[in-house]
């Protein structure tokens, strides 16, 4: 049970970091109060991802690989129908949520891969 809490935290503080810089960077998301509903909408799909995937996978015995593509395309659709709802700044939020997704996605898969984090996945 601790390993999944601490992979949960690690996964959204990651993705709250890396979405919020890359919104930053990419998409000029600049705004308090557009940031501030980045982390709440990362902390409402997020958390859901990870538990989906983790129980998902340690329970059923589902490939990982399998499971974390339809999981990632349906918050890719929530994040964005979200975004383009809510966000001031967003006036692409289907490109917006495609591009920050990946980019925490990948850098999660990276981090996985080389080892970086250690004792755990991140979805």
């Amino acid at each position: 049970m601790d390993k999944i809490i601490i992979s949960l935290v690690v996964s959204w503080v990651l993705t709250v970091i890396l979405e919020g810089a890359a919104a930053c960077l990419v998409f000029r998301v600049r705004s308090w109060r557009d940031q501030f509903l980045l982390v709440l909408i990362n902390t409402l799909t997020n958390p859901i991802a990870v538990l989906i995937c983790t129980l998902t996978v340690e329970y059923t015995g589902i490939s990982r690989t399998a499971l974390i593509i339809p999981v990632e395309i349906l918050v890719f659709l929530m994040e964005g129908l979200m975004l383009g709802k809510a966000m001031e700044s967003a006036s692409h939020p289907w490109i917006m949520s495609l591009t920050l997704n990946l980019f925490s996605f990948l850098t999660g898969q990276i981090l996985n891969f080389t080892g970086q984090i250690h004792g755990f996945l991140l979805y």
